[in-house]
């Protein structure tokens, strides 16, 4: 299975700034301004909003100051380096969301439970958000399977044998689920981890 390293980010803190916005709450992360020109924002989210509720929160940050504002929009517990959402104002607002919706993950649930091969064990939602990953091990009369989804459709499907707590993959890789449930995904050369993936609990009761 082919598996792209994620590059990690130092995201360097500048406070504790807890703010809210009608149910919403985030935090400022990082907030730097090049003279009047060029404000940029790091927020993290505590869950995923539509463009509405996005547009409400650049309004409570935007200040007429600069020429150019960008937010960058990012959901807690998310360790990806890239961006859930963006907007900016350069010189008219705009916003995009680039990851997946609180829609689309619903969906890709639901899809997960009706294309995995054989038995569904357990499910990991990778912490790059913008592929809309899920990993899943699964069961057959005769082997355990390990697949790979993007939006719910099945993409690679591999056979693999447990050694404890690990088990092997291809190019050299293997996959380590820790006691909390989550997995970690490494590279043998250099016995370094490239990828943390979050285990999705309660797969059973995805409808």
């Amino acid at each position: 299975m082919k598996l792209y390293r994620l590059i990690p980010c130092i995201i360097i803190l500048i406070g504790c700034n807890n703010q809210k916005k009608g149910t919403v709450d985030y935090v400022i992360e990082n907030d730097t301004h090049k003279q009047n020109i060029k404000r940029m924002v790091d927020v993290r989210l505590s869950k995923k909003i539509d463009l509405k509720n996005i547009e409400n929160i650049w309004k409570s940050i935007y200040e007429n100051d600069y020429d150019r504002t960008f937010i960058s929009f990012k959901i807690k517990g998310d360790s990806s380096s890239l961006s859930w959402a963006v907007s900016e104002f350069n010189p008219e607002y705009k916003a995009e969301i680039i990851g997946t919706t609180s829609k689309q993950d619903s969906l890709m649930y639901h899809n997960l439970k009706y294309n995995t091969i054989g038995s569904l064990i357990s499910a990991w939602k990778g912490n790059n958000d913008m592929l809309g990953s899920i990993y899943a091990i699964s069961k057959t009369d005769t082997e355990i399977l390990f697949s790979q989804f993007s939006y719910g459709e099945l993409i690679s499907t591999d056979t693999i044998v447990f050694n404890g707590n690990k088990f092997d993959m291809n190019d050299g890789e293997y996959a380590m689920i820790y006691k909390d449930g989550s997995m970690g995904f490494y590279a043998v050369e250099d016995d370094g981890k490239f990828a943390h993936l979050k285990f999705i609990k309660h797969v059973d009761s995805i409808q």
